[in-house]
């Protein structure tokens, strides 16, 4: 019937046995890796989870009750692609606090060393100007541009306090025109809040800026470290 031989359909049949084996075995040879992680769980608080279509480190902090910093640090997870299938561990202990006075950075692959100084108005400085210079970018790239406010905080050629680098004369423009007050979306905030605790996508940049928006002999004198969405990351 309909043109197909009984031993095609066993042969179907077959291979998604296997393949349901097959995952199923990849699955515990995952658990079976992260052994301090499952240790972990009396201790810290924390489980296992399979990722399922349509998840996202949003979604599943919110789901969770933890951020999405804390997924990050847990699975050393610097950008936001996840895969249906893989197993994520869960924290369910907080390990950042946004509003603290000074947060740690994680010294990690992916992460810059170092700690910056955030008070509650820094955040939202900082979350406002992420905002103004990085609405319609990626989230990596909202990040990064947190990230090259945060590395001339550590630098010895700018102003050392978060709105002392941002209100620096001449260096970010929307301190000047005014959409440094727009009310900064969510994504922004929670930008802000990765950049603070650590998540460096530039690979410490310490300039920004846009080619199709602007020009500057000085800007392409330093190398570019990174290309980020429409924003060019120089040293």
């Amino acid at each position: 019937m309909y043109g197909v031989q009984v031993s095609s359909f066993r042969r179907k049949r077959y291979f998604s046995l296997a393949l349901a084996t097959l995952l199923a075995a990849t699955a515990t040879i995952i658990t079976a890796l992260l052994p301090n992680q499952a240790t972990a769980a009396s201790a810290d608080g924390g489980f296992l989870y399979t990722v399922r279509s349509g998840d996202s480190l949003w979604k599943l902090s919110q789901r969770f009750g933890t951020t999405i910093t804390s997924l990050r640090q847990a699975n050393h997870r610097w950008n936001d692609y996840l895969y249906v299938g893989e197993i994520l561990w869960v924290p369910t202990t907080r390990t950042t606090n946004a509003s603290a006075a000074t947060v740690s950075t994680a010294k990690t692959t992916g992460w810059s060393g170092g700690s910056v100084a955030a008070s509650n108005d820094d955040v939202m400085l900082l979350a406002r100007l992420i905002n103004a210079e990085a609405r319609g970018e990626s989230y990596e790239g909202q990040v990064a541009v947190g990230a090259v406010v945060l590395n001339r905080v550590r630098s010895s050629q700018f102003p050392n306090t978060i709105s002392g680098v941002i209100y620096d004369p001449g260096q970010f423009e929307p301190a000047s025109n005014g959409q440094l007050w727009l009310q900064p979306s969510q994504t922004a905030l929670q930008a802000a809040r990765d950049a603070l605790a650590g998540w460096d996508p530039t690979g410490g940049a310490l300039f920004f800026f846009n080619p199709a928006k602007s020009w500057s002999s000085f800007l392409w004198s330093h190398p570019v470290l990174r290309i980020i969405g429409d924003h060019y990351f120089l040293a």
